[in-house]
């Protein structure tokens, strides 16, 4: 089911966004270029920079989660 909608957002959302004239499209374009496989790249992007937060913030916060040592004795 996720490889099908990733085909779906990066055939028709990604792919038709760096075709349009927005500001950041232009400045995308010159971080994955304008190839026909720039949608993908897009789609890679964001999903490492979304894992990459969500790793970091992970780390940072697990010294204020509570957790209990004393069960897994």
């Amino acid at each position: 089911m996720e490889s099908f909608l990733d085909g779906v957002l990066a055939d028709y959302v990604f792919t038709t966004l760096m075709k349009s004239n927005i500001f950041l499209v232009s400045l995308l374009n010159n971080i994955v270029g304008k190839n026909n496989g720039s949608g993908m790249a897009i789609m890679f992007l964001c999903t490492s920079i979304i894992r990459s937060l969500w790793c970091v913030s992970s780390y940072l916060l697990s010294k204020y989660i509570q957790t209990d040592k004393s069960k897994s004795k």
